[in-house]
């Protein structure tokens, strides 16, 4: 079973790969793969932001629901 990543893992992938890009001279394909991974990496980070604010929204309305 795959582990799920957290956010700060994740962002840190992406720097790695924006440091590839930037620190090599890439064939056109190898650019190419690295940009896919990275707008896998960043959809992932868009999704787990999105997860954590629905969870603060909720907590928030449960807090307000209680006072």
């Amino acid at each position: 079973m795959e582990q799920k990543k957290t956010l700060d893992e994740t962002i840190n992938e992406l720097e790695t790969l924006l440091g590839k890009m930037e620190g090599q001279i890439l064939s056109l394909e190898d650019t190419f793969t690295l940009y896919n991974d990275g707008l896998k990496l960043v959809k992932y980070c868009n999704e787990s932001i999105d997860t954590i604010e629905k969870n603060i929204a909720i907590l928030n309305t449960d807090l307000s629901s209680e006072e």
